[in-house]
């Protein structure tokens, strides 16, 4: 293990040396400074809370996982730097090194992004663990004032949390929502042996989801209780004795394990080429 997590470190730090992943964190940051921009704008003279900046701003998601999606876009992360470290460690600890960095990166990355969103509100947000007026009023559903600034109302839901107890829920939904996905990148990259193979499959079924998600209204409960993109926007839980976040953080982090177990099936059969 320790020498996972050396190698993980290693490539780490020599990721961000990369354009690509420069650019990923660029797509995430502007997106979510242009929300919270639009939230900053709705909530007028009034402050609210220093966690309640992500927590609206990340009801409007797509372009963060596409950042996401970006930044781990070379899985499984063969370099010309890396075949004397996988000699030394062996496959088993670098697949688990592997996933070590796209978790690490993906924590990073959605970090990053907080603190983005506390910028538009610097002067206006307070650290005390209550929510605002601003908020409170958005659980009443769409208004024309909110839908003048792009703002998306909250679940009724969130509110039997605290602000930052409703932050970490929602950034971990986040983290294993994007490992889903970086994961399927991972192992079709792996197996089929090209660097591109996954990431196009990722980037289609992310805009297939969001698509399939506008479509069901009309669908049954249990349909819509397996969606991920229903289960990992914890701020828009309609129903919460059908969607919760004991059944969300389950149910997806059972893909998240069974996604790594398949990739431990197929570290045996693959070949490692270089992905940059």
């Amino acid at each position: 293990m320790k020498k996972a997590v050396q190698y993980m470190i290693w490539n780490l730090k020599t990721s961000f040396t990369d354009k690509r992943i420069f650019a990923g964190y660029l797509i995430g940051i502007l997106s979510i400074i242009k929300q919270s921009i639009n939230f900053r704008m709705y909530t007028g003279s009034h402050t609210i809370n220093v966690s309640e900046c992500f927590i609206v701003s990340s009801r409007q998601t797509g372009l963060y996982i596409i950042g996401a999606i970006i930044i781990l876009s070379d899985a499984p992360f063969i370099n010309s730097g890396s075949f004397v470290m996988i000699h030394r460690i062996k496959r088993n600890a670098w697949y688990k090194a592997s996933w070590m960095y796209m978790f690490t990166h993906m924590l990073i990355y959605y970090g990053t992004l907080v603190i983005a969103s506390i910028l538009p509100f610097i002067t206006k947000a307070y650290p005390e663990n209550e929510w605002s007026l601003s908020v409170l009023w958005m659980k009443g559903g769409m208004t024309e004032k909110m839908n003048k600034y792009n703002i998306a109302p909250v679940s009724k839901y969130i509110f039997e949390f605290k602000p930052l107890a409703t932050l970490i829920i929602t950034i971990t939904l986040l983290i294993l929502y994007s490992m889903i996905y970086t994961s399927l990148m991972f192992s079709l990259n792996l197996f089929f042996d090209k660097k591109m193979a996954g990431t196009f499959a990722a980037g289609g079924v992310v805009i297939l989801s969001e698509f399939i998600h506008k479509q069901m209204v009309y669908a049954p409960m249990w349909v819509k209780k397996l969606s991920l993109y229903r289960n990992y926007l914890f701020t828009a839980f309609y129903n919460p004795s059908n969607m919760t976040v004991s059944f969300s953080l389950c149910y997806m982090g059972l893909i998240v394990f069974i996604a790594y177990v398949i990739g431990e099936i197929i570290i045996p059969r693959s070949e490692f080429i270089l992905t940059y």
